[in-house]
């Protein structure tokens, strides 16, 4: 990726999680596939540095059950307790190796600059609301 579609992206990525966004990483933004991996600038930045808790799902679009969980992560990033970032593991290999994503979605948490839990398989707001609230006592 040059330098300007990095500085790019990363102003769009400011924008979008500094608001309490929802943030899909894996069209580009429009210039052309993304492929993250563990050491990407970008992964580093939104989610190993995030200030608040992200929640990264890992999965695609022709997931039945990752498309129902956009809403219920659609609510959970409204909330603005946690960032939540979507990797279509299609697009993103080598991230989704990195974290042995082997069924989907897969939705990780990370909480300062590590992978604290994850779960596999649909769930709504309530119980993943729970879920993050237990992960973040420990």
């Amino acid at each position: 990726m040059n330098r300007f579609n990095f500085l790019l992206n990363a102003v769009v990525v400011l924008l979008t999680v500094g608001a309490g966004g929802y943030l899909a990483y894996e069209s580009g933004f429009g210039f052309g596939p993304i492929r993250a991996t563990p050491d990407d600038p970008w992964f580093r930045a939104t989610v190993l540095e995030s200030k608040q808790p992200v929640i990264v799902k890992f999965g695609a679009d022709w997931c039945p059950p990752c498309r129902m969980l956009e809403p219920e992560l659609d609510r959970l990033a409204s909330s603005g307790q946690v960032a939540v970032v979507k990797i279509d593991v299609g697009r993103n290999h080598a991230l989704a190796r990195h974290y042995r994503v082997s069924s989907i979605p897969d939705v990780y948490l990370f909480h300062n600059g590590a992978a604290v839990a994850h779960r596999v398989g649909f769930v709504d707001h309530d119980q993943l609301r729970k879920w993050i609230d237990r992960q973040l006592a420990k």
